[in-house]
């Protein structure tokens, strides 16, 4: 009995091991199935990319175009507008009695700027002859403080 059981043994080893290796084929046969979606997939990536790459150069060339269409319209309306006022438009006025009077203004300018200078001087040499004046009645008062109960010898009058 034990060959039978032996038998036994290795055939349910053996089926053991079919079990398994047709699990592992079935395993396999899924990651093979895996594999090539992946490729297809990975193809189909790329085939989206290449589409979706000419179709943002497709939206960077429509705005170009839409950008130079505005600035077409703009371009007409202003040569429109330009052409309006085309009969309108004078010369521009001249430009001579403008320039006399801005020389005539700078030379009213050197001229006060002088007349300052001048008053400002004035006003100095009024200062300066106060200040003398003041000088010089403060010195004849000490001058006649000494000379008290005398005449003055400088302006004849007599200092009691």
């Amino acid at each position: 009995m034990e060959p039978q059981q032996v038998r036994i043994e290795e055939f349910a080893a053996l089926q053991e091991l079919e079990e398994k290796s047709n699990e592992l084929n079935q395993h396999s046969d899924q990651l093979e199935k895996l594999v090539e979606s992946i490729r297809s997939n990975r193809a189909r990536i790329k085939f989206y990319e290449e589409q979706h790459t000419d179709a943002k150069a497709a939206v960077e060339l429509a705005k170009e175009a839409r950008d130079a269409s505005t600035e077409a319209d703009q371009l007409q309306c202003l040569l429109s507008r330009m052409e309006q006022l085309k009969d309108q438009s004078t010369p521009p006025p001249l430009f001579e009695p403008v320039e006399a009077l801005f020389l005539e203004h700078n030379q009213f300018q050197v001229e006060v700027s002088a007349l300052t200078n001048h008053i400002v001087s004035l006003e100095t040499a009024e200062h300066r002859c106060k200040e003398t004046r003041l000088k010089a009645e403060e010195t004849e008062r000490r001058f006649h403080k000494r000379i008290k109960g005398t005449s003055c010898p400088l302006c004849g009058t007599q200092l009691k």
